[in-house]
């Protein structure tokens, strides 16, 4: 059995917002959680949504203490933040997680369709306890929870930690499970009958030539081939970046980029990604390392295409443990 990965949490309680200005940047909390009903442990990020609100998860908090060995009470909420005409963020709690009915513990940010819809996933609980899948629908009475797929722990994999959404479509990672107990990416999409179906596009399968233990979602580029990084796996089992292909009738992975896995020495390139990556206008590719670097606490790396079907990498910035942020969360 695949012993899970302690994801570095931010335990924070706020919501901050950060603006540019010829003079710098700003730094402005807009929301103190208070725990309780209220949710506790914002994690993931937010996202944008109609009339400017925001939208996001927490890890805890909402009602009734959700399994025994976790910190904090509650199995999570989705919440709303809307701005008001004082300058002020009034929240809404939009649904509270009830353990065994529909999972707990997110910790991935939550996407919208056009529609207005969210999608979301839990870590843990849910009917086999590996988690879930789910969507939330606005209506004139509230907010109403379908779920859309509920993890097995077995092929289709356990401990999802984001969505993709692209053209109705949602794509996203597994951390364990599979054949190999090593992750997956999956599919998941509406049939006509009004049922979501899930479809493993690739099982991971670690060792020297592929990843291991996918922790976060992964991005498509304008030719709908899918980016993502693998938190273990590769010759140094310091984790990958990868990209799948759709060709044939089927995705094929491989791996492009090899973390070389040496916190001190000669190669300072990082260690263990725990955020997926991020693609600029040129095409590059870039991320964050959980550890490594001259000073074994993360860097954040850039990938460039070379053009002849290769990538190299580049290390923008090595983390100082105790000088600036260590560590750095997905």
């Amino acid at each position: 059995m695949k012993v899970r990965k302690l994801l570095p949490l931010l335990f924070a309680s706020q919501l901050v917002m950060f603006s540019a200005a010829a003079a710098g940047a700003s730094y402005q909390t807009i929301y103190s959680f208070a725990g309780g009903t209220d949710g506790e442990v914002p994690v993931g990020g937010v996202i944008f949504g109609k009339n400017g609100s925001l939208y996001g998860v927490t890890n805890s908090g909402g009602n009734d203490l959700c399994g025994s060995f976790l910190e904090f009470s509650g199995c999570g909420t989705v919440f709303e933040l809307t701005p008001q005409s004082d300058g002020s963020w009034e929240e809404d709690v939009l649904h509270v997680f009830n353990e065994f009915l529909d999972g707990g513990d997110p910790a991935a940010a939550v996407v919208m369709d056009g529609r207005g819809n969210l999608y979301g996933s839990t870590q843990y609980y849910g009917p086999f306890s590996n988690g879930t899948l789910w969507r939330l629908t606005p209506s004139g009475s509230g907010w109403s929870e379908r779920i859309l797929h509920v993890f097995t722990g077995g092929s289709d994999g356990f401990w999802c930690y984001g969505l993709t959404l692209s053209q109705a479509h949602l794509f996203g990672t597994t951390y364990a499970g599979g054949p190999s107990d090593n992750g997956e990416v999956f599919e998941l999409s509406e049939r006509p009958n009004g049922k979501w179906a899930d479809k493993a596009l690739h099982y991971f399968s670690g060792g020297d030539r592929d990843g291991d233990s996918p922790s976060d979602a992964i991005i498509l580029d304008a030719h709908g081939n899918i980016f993502g990084t693998t938190y273990e796996g590769g010759p140094h089992i310091a984790g990958t970046v990868f990209e799948m292909q759709y060709k044939d009738g089927k995705w094929k992975e491989a791996p492009i980029y090899f973390f070389q896995g040496l916190p001190f020495g000669e190669n300072f390139d990082g260690t263990n990604p725990t955020s997926g990556v991020v693609f600029d206008q040129q095409g590059n590719l870039y991320g964050t390392t959980d550890y490594g670097g001259s000073k074994g606490v993360g860097t954040i790396y850039e990938l460039s295409p070379t053009g002849t079907g290769g990538w190299t990498e580049k290390v923008l910035y090595t983390f100082m443990d105790g000088k600036t942020a260590a560590i750095p969360p997905s």
